[in-house]
């Protein structure tokens, strides 16, 4: 059964309602604020793989650094939530400690993984950069191999960044 109000265009719950509504539209959220919206409840992840991080036969045998990659590229931290690197390595020695790093050319080491070896690895961080600062990624030896000559290989990196929207 209907309920039929005398006047359309009173203050009735329902035909209030109803003025709220777009025209033409369905059930639009009218004069929404993103202040309304559940913290970060659209999330966007940007993966960037980086193109040169397949590396064979850098030294494990020394502390240094061996590798630095030659793709970098600038962080957009607005709305920036996460950076994460994700990597897969190995050594030809288990005696040895192998970190790949995401650098800032102004904040430093951002993120990192380590380990001997590692398959998909994953690291994150939550803060510690800078607005438009230059990112690079590096893989270093902290802890070297006792064995004259060993070696590690890095067979992908990954670096994602995660922004929250609202």
């Amino acid at each position: 059964m209907a309920i039929i109000y005398p006047d359309p265009y009173t203050t009735y719950p329902e035909v209030k309602h109803t003025k709220e509504h777009v025209s033409g539209g369905h059930d639009v959220l009218n004069g929404l604020d993103v202040s309304q919206f559940i913290t970060d409840s659209f999330k966007i992840i940007v993966p960037i793989p980086i193109p040169d991080s397949a590396q064979s036969g850098l030294a494990a045998d020394s502390v240094a650094v061996n590798w630095t990659s030659s793709f970098k590229f600038k962080l957009n931290t607005q709305n920036l939530k996460a950076v994460r690197i994700r990597a897969t390595w190995s050594a030809s020695a288990t005696d040895s400690v192998t970190e790949i790093d995401v650098v800032g050319s102004v904040s430093g080491t951002i993120v990192s993984v380590s380990g001997n070896a590692g398959t998909d690895a994953e690291g994150v961080a939550t803060s510690g950069w800078s607005d438009w600062e230059l990112i690079t990624v590096q893989s270093q030896i902290t802890t070297a191999s006792a064995t004259l000559g060993a070696t590690y290989s890095i067979s992908y990196v990954v670096v994602e960044l995660e922004y929250g929207f609202a």
